[in-house]
Order: C-alpha cells, then structure tokens, then sequence
C-alpha cells in the first residue's frame, strides 16, 4: 500500500501514513495539480472516472494526486502526469502553492496543501481509464465561464488551482 506524506499546518514532514487515515483524520498531507495548456491556449481538463473514491465523475485538472512517501512536489507532479495521461519528460513549472481545507461531499475532511504546476503541451493523450474517462481541451476563457456556469461539474481542488491560472 502506497504511503503519502503527512504535514504540520505549515507543511513541514511529520510522516506517512494512508489516504484513508489523512480523510478520516483531518491530517495536514500534500497534493499536486498540473495544468496543461497548449499552443491554443487551451487547457486540458479530465473527467474523473466513476469508479475513484473521491469525486467520481467530476472534472478535473489534466492530472492531480498526493504526494507519496519521500516524493518532492515536482516528482509527483511528474509521476501523476505519466499515471494519469500517459504524458512524461515535459518541463513542469511551479505557479503557486495553497492551503485549503474542505470536507466533501463523502466526509472526507481534506486539509492539504496544494502546489499548482503548469507545463505546455501539444502531443498525443493516452489517459489511463482507471482513472479518467475522458478528456477535453477547453479554451481558458471558456473553461473560466464553463466552471461559474457548471459549478458542482468540477472539484474544488480543480476551481481552486484554476483562479491561480493566467
């Protein structure tokens, strides 16, 4: 079982530990969301797949997770963006890091810090159907609009990264 890592409410290393114990818990853990544009301008955003335990269905950043066990920000960034959409060996760039604090629509109480990363794409998507369903390039603009339109369409963690977007 894969470990992630555990934080303080200022995001220094206290340990590992599972997902389920950080939900249950309310433990401070740290999590990824990368966003990738292309030459348009659009952004790619991924559905969620309706079997994941956390926000089935919903739209999403082009590819997010926890931080593992001894994982910087960048390696899982990286290591999510293979998982996820089959995309590796793309500069990442860091934009900002939050902390947020939600419990959602399951109880699950989620207080996490969140590094948004960037990076700028136009090649081939091979998304994994275990964890996405599908996928769709969204102009920023329109992807701005789309989420104040369709609101409960897209996790918080996603309309939160997205605000810090330019």
């Amino acid at each position: 079982m894969v470990k992630i890592t555990f934080t303080d409410e200022n995001d220094n290393v206290l340990g590992s530990g599972t997902k389920e114990d950080v939900w249950k818990k309310g433990i401070w853990h740290r999590v990824v969301r990368v966003y990738l544009i292309n030459s348009k301008g659009e952004v790619l955003i991924t559905r969620r797949a309706a079997s994941l335990v956390s926000c089935p269905g919903k739209w999403n950043d082009s590819a997010s997770g926890h931080v593992d066990e001894g994982e910087t920000y960048q390696q899982a960034a990286l290591r999510e963006l293979n998982e996820e959409v089959g995309i590796s060996g793309i500069y990442l760039r860091k934009i900002s890091k939050i902390k947020c604090s939600e419990t959602d629509e399951s109880e699950k109480i989620k207080n996490r810090f969140t590094t948004i990363f960037t990076g700028q794409y136009d090649g081939e998507v091979n998304f994994n159907p275990s964890e996405v369903e599908q996928i769709r390039w969204v102009h920023l603009r329109e992807l701005k609009d789309l989420v104040k339109e369709q609101s409960g369409d897209f996790t918080e963690g996603f309309k939160n990264g997205l605000a810090l977007i330019q």
